[in-house]
Protein backbone atom coordinates (compact mmCIF):
# COMPACT_ATOMS: atom_id res chain seq x y z
CA UNK A 1 0.00 0.00 0.00
CA UNK A 2 1.63 3.10 -1.08
CA UNK A 3 1.06 5.90 1.17
CA UNK A 4 2.42 9.43 1.86
CA UNK A 5 1.58 12.69 3.61
CA UNK A 6 1.94 16.05 2.32
CA UNK A 7 2.67 18.91 4.29
CA UNK A 8 1.75 22.84 4.05
CA UNK A 9 4.94 23.98 3.28
CA UNK A 10 4.86 21.48 0.22
CA UNK A 11 6.94 18.58 1.32
CA UNK A 12 6.07 14.70 0.60
CA UNK A 13 6.74 11.76 2.82
CA UNK A 14 6.28 8.69 1.06
CA UNK A 15 6.23 4.95 2.76
CA UNK A 16 7.17 1.39 0.12
CA UNK A 17 6.77 -1.48 1.34
CA UNK A 18 9.87 -4.19 -0.30
CA UNK A 19 7.58 -5.39 -3.03
CA UNK A 20 6.32 -2.10 -3.96
CA UNK A 21 9.91 -0.91 -4.37
CA UNK A 22 11.09 -3.69 -6.44
CA UNK A 23 7.56 -2.99 -8.77
CA UNK A 24 7.84 0.54 -9.02
CA UNK A 25 10.94 -0.64 -11.50
CA UNK A 26 8.65 -1.94 -13.72
CA UNK A 27 5.61 -0.34 -13.43
CA UNK A 28 3.96 3.37 -12.00
CA UNK A 29 2.42 2.37 -8.79
CA UNK A 30 -0.60 4.70 -7.29
CA UNK A 31 -1.42 5.36 -3.36
CA UNK A 32 -2.93 8.00 -1.56
CA UNK A 33 -1.81 11.10 -0.40
CA UNK A 34 -2.66 12.84 2.78
CA UNK A 35 -2.47 16.83 3.89
CA UNK A 36 -1.07 16.24 7.46
CA UNK A 37 -2.70 19.23 8.29
CA UNK A 38 -6.31 18.44 7.16
CA UNK A 39 -6.45 15.05 6.66
CA UNK A 40 -9.61 14.83 5.47
CA UNK A 41 -7.91 16.28 1.96
CA UNK A 42 -6.75 13.36 0.40
CA UNK A 43 -5.26 12.67 -3.41
CA UNK A 44 -3.30 10.37 -5.08
CA UNK A 45 0.12 10.23 -5.52
CA UNK A 46 1.97 8.13 -8.40
CA UNK A 47 6.03 6.83 -7.82
CA UNK A 48 8.11 5.39 -10.69
CA UNK A 49 11.44 4.62 -12.17
CA UNK A 50 12.19 6.67 -15.05
CA UNK A 51 15.87 7.47 -15.77
CA UNK A 52 14.64 10.41 -18.60
CA UNK A 53 12.45 12.05 -15.86
CA UNK A 54 14.17 12.29 -12.84
CA UNK A 55 15.45 16.05 -12.77
CA UNK A 56 11.22 17.34 -13.55
CA UNK A 57 10.39 20.29 -11.95
CA UNK A 58 13.87 21.22 -10.83
CA UNK A 59 14.19 17.90 -9.00
CA UNK A 60 17.87 16.17 -8.10
CA UNK A 61 17.45 12.44 -8.97
CA UNK A 62 13.19 12.53 -8.02
CA UNK A 63 11.18 14.16 -10.58
CA UNK A 64 8.04 15.43 -9.10
CA UNK A 65 4.94 17.29 -11.26
CA UNK A 66 1.44 18.19 -9.66
CA UNK A 67 -2.30 18.61 -11.12
CA UNK A 68 -5.47 19.05 -10.33
CA UNK A 69 -4.96 20.92 -7.20
CA UNK A 70 -7.62 23.04 -6.11
CA UNK A 71 -8.65 25.06 -2.89
CA UNK A 72 -11.00 22.53 -2.06
CA UNK A 73 -8.45 19.90 -2.37
CA UNK A 74 -5.06 21.21 -2.02
CA UNK A 75 -3.33 17.54 -2.36
CA UNK A 76 -4.46 16.67 -6.09
CA UNK A 77 -2.27 14.19 -7.91
CA UNK A 78 1.30 14.19 -7.93
CA UNK A 79 3.60 12.15 -10.14
CA UNK A 80 7.11 11.22 -8.42
CA UNK A 81 10.00 10.24 -11.03
CA UNK A 82 12.96 8.36 -9.41
CA UNK A 83 16.06 8.26 -11.19
CA UNK A 84 18.25 4.85 -11.37
CA UNK A 85 21.32 6.01 -9.30
CA UNK A 86 18.25 6.96 -6.55
CA UNK A 87 16.46 3.68 -7.19
CA UNK A 88 19.24 1.65 -5.96
CA UNK A 89 20.01 3.70 -3.79
CA UNK A 90 16.41 2.89 -2.04
CA UNK A 91 17.34 -0.30 -2.15
CA UNK A 92 20.46 -0.69 -0.66
CA UNK A 93 19.69 1.89 2.30
CA UNK A 94 15.78 2.55 2.60
CA UNK A 95 15.70 5.99 2.53
CA UNK A 96 16.11 8.39 -0.43
CA UNK A 97 15.03 12.12 -0.86
CA UNK A 98 16.00 15.28 -2.75
CA UNK A 99 15.15 19.10 -2.21
CA UNK A 100 13.70 21.60 -4.82
CA UNK A 101 15.10 24.87 -5.50
CA UNK A 102 11.87 26.34 -3.68
CA UNK A 103 12.90 24.91 -0.62
CA UNK A 104 10.60 21.65 -0.90
CA UNK A 105 11.95 18.14 -0.38
CA UNK A 106 10.36 14.62 -1.10
CA UNK A 107 11.50 11.62 1.36
CA UNK A 108 10.96 8.11 0.36
CA UNK A 109 10.92 5.50 3.28
CA UNK A 110 11.44 1.89 2.69
CA UNK A 111 8.96 0.30 5.78
CA UNK A 112 11.09 -2.54 6.36
CA UNK A 113 14.01 -0.25 7.01
CA UNK A 114 12.48 2.72 8.61
CA UNK A 115 13.59 1.63 12.51
CA UNK A 116 16.99 2.90 11.02
CA UNK A 117 15.59 6.09 10.91
CA UNK A 118 13.88 7.12 13.75
CA UNK A 119 15.18 9.84 14.75
CA UNK A 120 13.93 11.58 11.63
CA UNK A 121 10.69 10.19 11.65
CA UNK A 122 7.86 8.66 14.13
CA UNK A 123 7.78 4.58 13.38
CA UNK A 124 3.87 4.96 14.13
CA UNK A 125 3.29 7.79 11.28
CA UNK A 126 2.46 5.64 8.13
CA UNK A 127 -0.12 3.44 10.78
CA UNK A 128 -1.12 6.82 11.10
CA UNK A 129 -1.25 7.81 8.03
CA UNK A 130 -3.25 4.46 7.25
CA UNK A 131 -6.16 5.11 10.29
CA UNK A 132 -6.68 8.92 8.16
CA UNK A 133 -7.12 6.84 5.03
CA UNK A 134 -9.25 4.25 6.34
CA UNK A 135 -11.37 6.67 8.43
CA UNK A 136 -12.04 9.93 5.94
CA UNK A 137 -15.16 9.66 6.89
CA UNK A 138 -14.26 9.90 10.79
CA UNK A 139 -11.54 12.03 11.00
CA UNK A 140 -13.20 15.59 10.34
CA UNK A 141 -11.14 18.91 9.90
CA UNK A 142 -8.28 18.10 12.06
CA UNK A 143 -5.56 15.39 12.99
CA UNK A 144 -7.84 13.35 15.95
CA UNK A 145 -5.98 9.87 14.94
CA UNK A 146 -4.57 8.09 17.81
CA UNK A 147 -1.76 9.62 18.88
CA UNK A 148 -2.13 13.28 17.93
Amino acid sequence: MVIGCLYDYGDIILFLDNIEINDIEKKSLEGTLIRLSYPIQQGKIIVSVNEERKDENFGIGIGVISKDRSPENYVGIFELFIGDDNYQYLKENGRIGTRYADGQKVTIYSLSELDKFDSDVDLNFPERLKYYMDNRDKIGTRNNAPGN
